[in-house]
């Protein structure tokens, strides 16, 4: 019996009208295994191979429809995500008479209205909503969600190794508390390095399989290469990027809104010049909600006009644009699964390639460009890692619990917080720690023998941000006339007449209003990008890794434009004058300008730990991340020495970091939202667990050698 044989009538109807030649490996991997058993599943396949429908086809047809009920939660990362996934499933559903809900905060309040009168069907939802539900519905939660059958996570590997994953994790598990049983988990995804951290993540290890159909899209690739000896984009990239461009459907990728803004000008400046289309958008998370899904909306309805949207990972994910025939990448991603992300957003018809043309800057980013295809080509994409120590995800969901219960002994706190799979990594002893500090300083009150939350707390609820556990941006709105634009990180007075770019355009500081954040402008025809602030990138050791043996290999690639091969050929030539025997153990230093250059080819989080440990004995150092080199102003044979002593710091780090911390307290500041409300000595472990790799950089130590030329 085939897969389609399993599918009950009407869904074999919905097959039929909706056109389908056949279903994909996914999908019939998908239906059967779904259908006939009863185990969680993760669905890996490539972009574009139909998951939504491997997932839900099978639901619906195991979907018990004679009870009332919210029967099936999908959630999503993104709203745009989700307002494109309920067209296709409210077109998929209509045919059932299932009824399809949107939840979050810019969905229609009357439909949240009528669902909460009559709960049915699939509900799509962010986890901030959910956590909204939890934290100001409480009451309603066994009324939605008591017949729920099944739970789907899409974009699943985007949770995987964030602090909304760990929120989601434990909400979860705060759901099937409350409903007395386990829920069946789907999650979806186009790009997974492993499988033991995703399916740790259902809380069901041993009940958990990974459907993957390992076929790749074809790409049909290029590189190229336009030395910059500076920040700014070299307008002969910028100019033959737009000979690229100019005639087809794209997405143009950096990796900074900033440069998002200087090619979307730019590019618009040299059509401009060639009485060419203005069809190029800026899309980020600081353009304005409207000018984004403006430039979403374009793509997906004008078939037959090119366009082509700058944008940052905004648009890496999911969300529907229709066809585009050309994914431009500028400067290397900072992982494989990035990288697999964008181009696979083209050639979405089954019938056709994806296609990749990437461009570098440097050499450097020329060679993390490369390792990260040739390990796709390989099939090998890094694992996620995983938070090891949410300690600051107990506390928000501590304040989550006793805003949803209202008062709650110590007892029955710390136990639902402990039997929590989303925090198995955490002590008992410090999460009684947390609770006890807590109380301490008046973020929770105690009342008699149960604990409800304190005044300190409440303002947490009132600014309306606590259903968020990332840090949302202090930023100013940005307006022409009354029409919002997007937003500015970085406003002083002095701003006052300067031009700057954003959302494409380029504009004048007239006013600033410092107490309500806002920003008159008028249009301008000259200015500059402006300042945005990002996180630190984190490339994992199997990139560097592979950067350093493309360095001493031979191998060519046919992808690479001629600059691209003489600046590959120039890294090697530099880096043969050191005699490699032993690729795994050994790294070269240079000594330049009286400085030892140290290329560790590990991972940022090593890089980090190796910069921590020289500032605890007080040794200069200079991180260059992006060459993965640590610089020390000592000579070589004294380089051998101090990582000695890193092995001896690094075997006692809580006692050395406790010491370097009563003389450098501030160190401690640099955290996150919820980080920075921890009592120091768990802020410590927050720094060891979370923000540095200890065990990562003790195997590097003693197992490195250097090597000069």
């Amino acid at each position: 019996m085939s897969s389609f044989d399993l599918l009950p009538l009407p869904i074999k109807k919905i097959i039929y009208d909706l056109g389908w030649q056949q279903l994909t490996k996914i999908q019939a991997a998908a239906i059967e295994n779904i259908i006939k058993t009863d185990f969680n599943y993760i669905l890996c396949s490539k972009t574009a191979s139909g998951k939504t429908e491997a997932v839900f086809l099978p639901i619906l047809s195991k979907l018990e429809r004679k009870t009332k009920g919210i029967k099936v939660l999908y959630i999503s990362p993104l709203i745009a995500l989700i307002n494109d996934q309920f067209e296709r499933l409210d077109r998929l559903c209509e045919y059932l008479d299932i009824k399809v809900t949107k939840w979050h905060g810019e969905a229609s309040i009357s439909q949240k209205k009528k669902l909460i009168v009559n709960p049915e069907g699939l509900l799509l939802i962010t986890p901030e909503s959910l956590e909204s539900i939890f934290v100001n519905k409480p009451h309603l939660l066994l009324k939605l969600f008591s017949d729920l059958e099944f739970i789907v996570v899409d974009e699943i590997h985007n949770f995987l190794n964030s602090k909304r994953g760990v929120q989601l994790r434990s909400l979860i598990f705060r759901l099937q508390e409350k409903i007395g049983r386990k829920i069946r988990f789907f999650g979806l995804s186009a790009t997974l390095g492993e499988y033991d951290n995703v399916k740790n993540f259902t809380g069901d290890y041993a009940n958990t399989k990974v459907l993957l159909d390992k076929s790749q899209k074809e790409v049909d690739v290029k590189f190229k290469y336009f030395y910059s000896n500076n920040f700014d984009i070299p307008i002969d990239l910028i100019t033959d990027l737009y000979s690229e461009i100019s005639n087809k459907k794209s997405l143009v990728f950096p990796n900074s809104r900033a440069k998002v803004e200087e090619i979307s000008i730019k590019l618009k400046r040299i059509s401009s010049s060639e009485n060419g289309l203005q069809n190029y958008f800026a899309h980020h998370s600081s353009v304005s909600k409207e000018l984004r899904l403006f430039a979403e909306k374009y793509a997906k309805e004008n078939y037959n006009k090119f366009f082509s949207i700058i944008c940052t990972n905004t648009l890496e994910l999911g969300i529907d644009i229709g066809s585009v025939d050309l994914i431009c990448q500028v400067n290397s991603t900072f992982s494989v699964s990035s990288l697999a992300q964008r181009f696979g957003r083209s050639g979405r018809r089954e019938d056709l390639k994806s296609h990749l043309l990437l461009y570098a800057t440097n050499e450097w980013m020329l060679l993390q460009a490369i390792a990260c295809f040739e390990l796709y080509k390989e099939s090998t994409i890094e694992p996620l890692e995983h938070i090891n120590y949410p300690i600051d995800l107990v506390l928000h969901q501590t304040l989550s619990i006793l805003k949803e219960t209202n008062g709650i002994s110590k007892e029955n706190l710390v136990k639902r917080l402990t039997n929590n799979f989303a925090f198995k990594s955490i002590d008992i002893t410090d999460i009684n720690v947390l609770v006890d500090y807590l109380i301490s300083k008046d973020y929770i009150e105690k009342v008699e023998t149960e604990l409800i939350l304190g005044l300190k707390s409440e303002r947490f609820f009132s600014k309306g941000d606590f259903f968020a556990v990332f840090e949302t941006e202090k930023s100013f709105r940005v307006y022409h006339k009354e029409k919002f634009i997007g937003e500015l990180q970085e406003v002083t007075e002095f701003m006052i007449g300067e031009n700057f770019y954003l959302s494409a355009q380029i504009w004048k500081i007239k006013e600033i209003d410092f107490r309500l954040k806002k920003v008159l402008v008028i249009p301008a025809q000259e200015g500059k990008e402006p300042v945005f602030y990002s996180s630190l990138s984190n490339i994992q050791e199997l990139i560097r890794k592979k950067m350093l043996s493309i360095l001493f290999s031979s191998n060519e690639y046919d992808y690479l434009d001629e600059n691209s091969l003489n600046e590959l050929q120039s890294l090697r030539n530099y880096f043969s004058l050191f005699k490699f025997q032993n690729l795994e153990t050994e790294r070269p230093v240079a000594f330049i300008e009286n400085r030892c250059h140290f290329y560790t080819f590990t991972s940022s989080k090593i890089n980090l730990t190796l910069q921590l440990l020289a500032a605890i004995l007080d040794i200069k150092t200079n991180l260059i991340e992006y060459k993965s080199c640590v610089i020390f102003g000592n000579n070589i044979k004294e380089l051998q020495n101090i990582f000695k002593n890193f092995i001896n710091v690094i075997e006692n780090i809580n006692k050395f970091f406790n010491e370097f911390i009563e003389k450098n307290p501030n160190y401690l500041n640099y955290l996150g939202k919820w980080e920075n409300l921890l009592p120091n000595e768990l802020k410590k472990k927050v720094w060891l667990n979370n923000y540095l790799d200890i065990d990562g950089t003790k195997e590097f130590l003693k197992n490195v050698k250097i090597i000069n030329s």
